[in-house]
């Protein structure tokens, strides 16, 4: 049956992550290079603290509207300021996570109840070992 199927048969390892001290611009620069959409971010131990998805990137890249009559600056200034902004003010935290023992269920009813679209996957001891998607549980139950 799918919903005892372990999320580490159907997770996408190894994952990309980084650290809060990144800027928001080396997150954008990771995500676009390896084509994903969340970024679990990660201390110096490789313990999931945070997560950051281009959906938040996205809607966050429209801080200027928000701050025009505050600031006046010019837009490419802006935009540089934007970018040097460290993931640690912006990502989401704590961060739910699930052990790769975890079944494809338990992870669906995190992501459903938490309306969430990324769960990090981690070994017994913390460390993440990779993610697992909404899109990757469409495509088990499709498949």
């Amino acid at each position: 049956m799918l919903q005892s199927t372990p999320v580490s048969k159907v997770m996408s390892s190894p994952v990309i992550s980084a650290n809060p001290s990144n800027t928001i611009s080396e997150a954008r620069i990771l995500m676009k290079k390896h084509s994903i959409n969340h970024l679990p971010i990660t201390n110096e131990n490789n313990i999931p603290i945070g997560m950051v998805s281009s959906h938040d990137l996205n809607r966050l890249s429209d801080w200027r509207t928000y701050f025009k009559d505050l600031a006046q600056v010019g837009e490419k200034r802006d935009e540089d300021l934007f970018d040097s902004l460290l993931i640690e003010e912006i990502m989401i935290s704590p961060v739910m996570s699930i052990t790769k023992k975890a079944t494809v269920k338990e992870a669906a009813d995190i992501i459903e109840s938490k309306g969430i679209h990324c769960v990090p996957v981690t070994r017994d001891n913390g460390t993440v070992e990779g993610v697992i998607t909404a899109h990757d549980l469409l495509r088990l139950a499709y498949n």
